[in-house]
């Protein structure tokens, strides 16, 4: 970012430029003379300034493609010497969005400027680009280049597929349409990576497509549990068909107490892996618990060996923290999380059980519980600090937030809520140490 070059490469240097960025340089990327080698750039997102590329002397086999201009005088400037004969191939164009050149008061302004005869090459553009396309190089003045059209059955990293919306280029709001379009893209991608492993160029087209067509789900996963929308929900886990989804579909189902529905998905689940028959165990022992008839579910000292084996294995980001929190609940009012798991051991310190009175633990104190009115949480521990607390239902649910930063006395009224447990989270952002409070409302 900003600077007179943003990279410059000289002499006979075997190099490839890909997958940068490069701003408001008065030229981004300057070549000399780099002989026979083949070098590229490719895969770049270049922008403002006056020259995106300025080449010059001996260059053979260079070769620029994929990028991406904007807001360049000049996005090529072939000033002397020899590039590639062909840029792009047939079946392949070179496939780069040119800048709206920046034309001076003498309209000194093009895509590409090849200023001498003896320099001149050949420039493949997509059949479909028209003269007003943004792959389309325009020139003003006498310019030494060959433009030829070609079909395009390679569409590359700037991922516009034949003048298709770019999934780079679209915004919210998302359609279910709109993630089953680009997972369908992201599953030909995958296969041309899988063809030809080597290729930077499928490989990088397949993760940003994948990470897109993510971005994609989830933004339309979070939108229909904000507005309710069960069936929308649905007809996603469907669409993207893997075993993720059926985890997630058994927490929609848990989460509206379809435990029948839950019951009846947890039996399809794979026993291929490790992970699997971990999480089918957790969830069996949730279930267990949530269909006891509101009689507290207490696990066997089997039960709970094997979910303390479960909770050393796995990270508190692996998707088991809610369900463990909550489970350990039942039996310890308290379970210490560390989320830095950086280290040799995953963080997790389930701490020693305690009965479900008001016991001060961790310099927290918790009372009443249960409780049927206010419920109050006192922090007597100079040393700990915590800056949020969140409240969520026995499945996990997130029922609310509270900024909790410099209190050491919190009080929440519990009238409105249904009888049932809750667990209360406190936490530091900041250290991301989490202390987590079982709380049981009986009305």
């Amino acid at each position: 970012v900003n600077g007179i070059v943003g990279i410059v490469i000289n002499n006979s240097t075997k190099f490839k430029v890909d997958k940068n960025a490069f701003y408001n340089h008065e030229t981004a990327i300057n070549i000399n003379a780099t002989g026979d080698f083949e070098n590229f750039v490719a895969c770049n997102a270049l922008a403002t300034g006056c020259k995106g590329i300025v080449v010059n002397g001996y260059n053979s086999s260079f070769q620029f493609y994929d990028n991406n201009f904007e807001d360049y005088k000049y996005d090529l400037d072939l000033q002397s010497g020899k590039i590639a004969l062909n840029q792009g191939e047939m079946l392949n164009p070179a496939d780069n969005d040119f800048s709206t050149p920046l034309k001076d008061s003498l309209k000194q302004a093009a895509n590409i400027r090849v200023q001498n005869q003896s320099s001149s090459f050949i420039y493949w553009v997509d059949e479909n680009a028209t003269k007003s396309n943004y792959k389309f190089p325009k020139s003003y003045g006498e310019n030494y280049y060959t433009i030829k059209k070609t079909t395009n059955l390679k569409p590359g990293c700037n991922l516009n597929y034949n003048n298709t919306p770019s999934v780079l280029s679209l915004e919210p709001p998302y359609f279910l349409e709109n993630y089953i379009h680009y997972k369908q893209l992201s599953c030909v991608a995958k296969r041309a990576y899988q063809n030809n492993p080597t290729d930077s160029i499928a490989q990088w087209q397949y993760y940003d497509l994948g990470r897109q067509t993510q971005s994609i789900f989830e933004w339309l996963l979070d939108f229909a549990r904000e507005n309710g929308d069960n069936y929308l929900q649905h007809q996603l886990f469907d669409a993207e068909g893997s075993v993720l989804s059926k985890h997630k579909r058994f927490g929609l189902y848990m989460r509206n107490n379809e435990y029948a529905n839950a019951i009846n998905l947890l039996n399809t689940l794979p026993d291929s892996l490790e992970d699997d028959r971990d999480y089918r165990f957790v969830q069996r022992v949730n279930l267990a618990r949530l269909t006891a008839n509101l009689v507290e579910y207490a696990p066997s000292t089997g039960v709970l060996d094997t979910l303390g084996l479960i909770t050393a294995k796995h990270s508190v980001n692996s998707g088991f923290s809610g369900t463990l929190l909550e489970l350990f609940g039942n039996n310890a009012d308290y379970m210490v999380i560390n989320n830095n798991t950086c280290g040799g051991n995953n963080g997790n310190e389930p701490r020693e059980s305690k009965p479900n009175n008001n016991e001060q633990t961790e310099g927290i104190f918790a009372y009443p519980n249960p409780t049927s009115g206010i419920f109050n949480i006192q922090i007597n521990n100079p040393e700990v600090n915590y800056n949020i607390l969140e409240l969520s239902s026995a499945s996990g649910k997130m029922l609310a937030k509270y900024d909790i930063f410099g209190k050491n006395s919190i009080e929440l009224n519990t009238n409105e809520f249904s009888s049932g447990l809750y667990i209360c989270k406190l936490n530091n952002t900041v250290t991301g140490r989490t202390i987590g409070i079982k709380m049981i409302v009986q009305h």
